[in-house]
């Protein structure tokens, strides 16, 4: 006969194995326990509820991460619906780049722009653009193109004003519209 030692968390427990495979389990084995008296069996019941046998254990669950991933593509499947739902009540939409335009256009003084009281007027002078409410929009230099003219190519000027202002140095402001603009203002001096 063999012993098997079974060790539990509160003491370890040896039990006489079977001797063949005919012979019945014999639940009054003998049993020692280092940790106090030998196991008795209650109201003639086995101290242990089953026989040792030499089944592996059962194998471990199977764990349901398809259906957490499943329940967590939906949560976020849901969730930009909502969004897409509250997108469309409200009308309102992501923020988009304005619509910009640009022009060209040129500056000239009619006179004779080398006497005295036209020295703020030269090449890299700004050109600069406003709105309706004097907010700057868009500036650019002053090119020489001849002797009292010069151009400018001004860009991501934004659409939608109700008017426009030119400004050169500090000889006043010039109002155009958004076409007049697209179509490249001249400004005389």
């Amino acid at each position: 006969m063999t012993d098997h030692t079974v060790i539990y968390p509160t003491r370890t427990v040896t039990l006489a194995a079977m001797t063949s495979p005919e012979e019945p389990y014999n639940s009054t084995a003998t049993r020692t326990s280092p940790l106090g008296s030998p196991a008795a069996p209650v109201d003639g019941a086995s101290p242990f509820p089953h026989p040792p046998t030499d089944q592996s254990p059962p194998a471990p669950r199977k764990r349901r991460t398809g259906l957490i991933v499943g329940l967590v593509a939906a949560a976020v499947v849901l969730l930009v619906g909502v969004g897409g739902g509250a997108f469309a009540l409200t009308g309102t939409s992501r923020v988009a780049a304005p619509r910009t335009f640009g022009f060209n256009g040129t500056f000239q003084i009619t006179s004779d722009c080398l006497n005295v009281g036209y020295s703020d007027i030269r090449g890299g002078i700004q050109v600069v653009v406003t709105n309706e409410h004097q907010t700057v929009l868009a500036a650019a230099p002053l090119v020489s193109d001849g002797p009292c003219r010069w151009t400018f190519d001004v860009r991501n000027v934004p659409a939608g004003a109700k008017l426009y202002g030119l400004t050169v140095s500090h000889r006043g402001t010039v109002q155009y519209t958004e076409a007049e603009l697209r179509a490249g203002p001249h400004l005389t001096l």
